[in-house]
């Protein structure tokens, strides 16, 4: 885009000054000594084509010599002359809200390996599952991993059983929720030391222990998402973990395309804001 409109200026530059220079043109030239004098106008316009020289050197001069992400501006421009973001998008802002600012200052070579990773739906999909499902159900993550499948099993019909007395004892009123707070805490405890093997979740779960159910249906894809997303670089993750947060606002726009064009687009616009 810069290139096209340095090239335009430069243009319309050497028009008007031919156009001046040839007093066979009336039109042109009896307007200017009309209101100005010929000479004075000249001048003036000579002037102004030596500034704008100046500046499209200046510009060109920063777009082959400034480097940024491992790259010169200019290759990352010359890349990317249909990015997404070029022209100001409605969802804009849901990446504003939820783009790891830390990604634009990934390697320019790196985010475009990444990008090129995620391309793969498999890893991708596994990558966000993993994200969300720490996102929704932390109490996952500190689940005794040597589980085996009756286990499992048992550890669901607890959670189930005992997030359904809990539910019952949350709607008791305030004395009789008081009396049998510490037989609930007991159980809730017990629970922990048999699956857990840390208890941070402890307060969240005893409020709302409908979490325990709807996250232990997961435990299964978690675990196998969790393995893959394992052999994630530490930007992959940090990558994928946008797009699950922008998932979860908005599923529609959550797309691979869409965070690599966004991350480009604020390099850019950083690049032009500090060389206005």
């Amino acid at each position: 885009m810069k290139k096209i409109y340095i090239f335009l200026i430069i243009s319309l530059l050497m028009f008007m000054l031919a156009s001046c220079t040839q007093p066979d043109k009336p039109g042109f030239t009896l307007g200017f000594n009309k209101i100005y004098g010929y000479e004075v106008a000249y001048v003036g316009l000579s002037t102004n084509i030596d500034t704008n020289l100046k500046n499209l050197e200046t510009i060109a001069n920063k777009l082959y010599t400034y480097k940024t992400n491992g790259v010169g501006i200019y290759q990352i421009y010359q890349d990317n002359t249909n990015n997404t973001f070029k022209t100001t998008k409605p969802f804009e802002s849901v990446f504003y809200q939820n783009t790891n600012q830390k990604l634009l200052g990934v390697e320019y070579s790196e985010l475009k390996e990444i990008k090129e990773k995620f391309e793969n739906i498999d890893l991708l999909q596994a990558g966000m599952d993993y994200a969300i499902a720490k996102e929704n159900f932390a109490w996952l993550e500190d689940v005794k991993k040597d589980l085996d499948v009756f286990e499992l099993n048992n550890m669901q019909t607890e959670f189930e059983k005992f997030a359904l007395d809990q539910q019952e004892f949350l709607k008791l009123g305030f004395f009789k929720r008081l009396t049998k707070k510490r037989e609930r805490k007991s159980q809730l405890k017990q629970i922990y030391k048999t699956y857990f093997n840390k208890r941070r979740t402890f307060k969240t779960i005893f409020k709302n222990p409908q979490k325990l159910v709807d996250g232990v249906k997961l435990y299964e894809d978690y675990q196998n998402a969790k393995t893959i997303s394992s052999g994630f670089s530490e930007n992959e993750k940090m990558y994928v973990s946008t797009l699950a947060k922008i998932h979860m606002q908005d599923s529609s726009v959550a797309k691979n395309d869409y965070l690599f064009d966004f991350i480009i687009s604020c390099i850019i616009k950083q690049f032009e804001n500090q060389n206005r």
